[in-house]
């Protein structure tokens, strides 16, 4: 994770501003089990509301996911992360119900 810095007046508590403004920019790299499951779960990353003071892009290397999360204060990142992590767990625990059932129906049908 890399964080923003502030300006040299920032830091000194400038009059101008009595905020620090700086931006964090993060990238996460989540490992998946194929260039198929990564793409599942690009599909199923919800696009829709986040909080107002993030971003998120994400894109897909092989069989990794990979966020690019920018926030304007911590509280910020750790809600798009946490968020988006848990869009990607239930997305992988779908995967992975899909394998099973395909493999009891093919268990089944050996019988």
């Amino acid at each position: 994770m890399i964080l923003g810095r502030p300006t040299k007046a920032q830091a000194l508590g400038s009059s101008q501003s009595s905020q620090r403004s700086f931006t964090i920019d993060s990238q996460v790299r989540v490992q998946m089990a194929g260039p198929s499951e990564a793409d599942t779960v690009l599909r199923s990353i919800c696009v829709g509301e986040r909080p107002s003071k993030s971003s998120l892009s994400f894109k897909r290397e092989d069989d990794v996911v990979v966020l690019d999360i920018k926030a304007d204060d911590i509280g910020s990142l750790r809600a798009t992360l946490n968020s988006v992590l848990r869009e990607i767990k239930i997305a992988n625990d779908a995967i992975l119900a899909v394998d099973a059932e395909k493999t009891d129906a093919k268990r089944s049908k050996k019988k």
